[in-house]
């Protein structure tokens, strides 16, 4: 099981980590972003900074339809980016803290659309950028555990299901276990054509088996290369089927 994180904290996380962003964005807006091909730092600032944008207005309208971003445009010159970026999540942070977060509002056409799903989003859609953003430039990701297991989380509930909405995914059929070694944290996800099921909890059928600091297993979920703390057991091809078809 996982211990939900309070509000505050993910909000927090989404202060500390667009400021690590910006930091490496600001050091080199030109530089490629290996773990987004095609990115460049500049790149990414614009569509977390665009994302995060957007993300403050559905929460500030409580809009319960889909409200469009096209006209959330970044700043031309890349270096304008990294402030543009920082000024953005501050504007977030501000509607989030003034948002009930009970309140209706639209994300992703789920039924239990709430602000609180804003928060937890954007704080993870901050987190993996980050780990984008930091390996850019040569640097080693450190994680908070809690924040990381919450992320892992929060893709396995809301990201993973949206991999369907496309269509079914012919041939896939696997039943992954994910345990973090530094939380309580595990689940099982059990794939098929049509759908995903997760159970908080590692089944003993489970053909593949992951495990490892929890930072290692958000890397995993959202498709980036994990580093050698990572563990696989059993299955191997249900491993390789996920990075294939998993694309968030």
């Amino acid at each position: 099981m996982i211990t939900p994180l309070p509000p505050a904290r993910l909000v927090a996380a989404i202060e500390s980590e667009t400021a690590g962003i910006a930091a490496c964005v600001a050091s080199d807006p030109s530089r490629p972003v290996p773990t987004c091909p095609g990115w460049t730092l500049s790149a990414l600032a614009g569509h977390l900074g665009t994302v995060q944008r957007w993300a403050t207005q559905m929460v500030a309208s409580g809009s319960l339809t889909r409200l469009e971003r096209s006209t959330l445009t970044p700043p031309t010159a890349p270096a304008d980016r990294a402030r543009w970026l920082v000024e953005g999540a501050g504007a977030l942070i501000d509607t989030l803290a003034a948002a009930p977060l009970a309140r209706p509002v639209w994300i992703f056409d789920r039924p239990d659309g709430r602000v609180a799903l804003w928060v937890r989003r954007m704080a993870h859609e901050a987190q993996i950028h980050r780990v984008d953003a930091e390996e850019a430039v040569g640097a080693l990701p450190a994680f908070d555990p809690a924040l990381a297991a919450d992320g892992v989380d929060e893709f396995l509930q809301v990201m993973l299901p949206r991999r369907f909405q496309s269509g079914p995914v012919p041939g896939w059929v696997a039943t992954l276990g994910l345990r973090c070694d530094d939380t309580e944290s595990a689940w099982t996800v059990r794939l098929a054509e049509r759908e995903a099921a997760v159970e908080p909890q590692l089944a003993a059928d489970a053909a593949c088996r992951l495990s490892g600091p929890a930072g290692e297993l958000l890397r995993f979920v959202w498709n980036r290369p994990p580093g050698p703390d990572l563990r696989i057991d059993g299955e191997r091809a249900q491993v390789d089927s996920w990075r294939r078809e998993v694309r968030p």
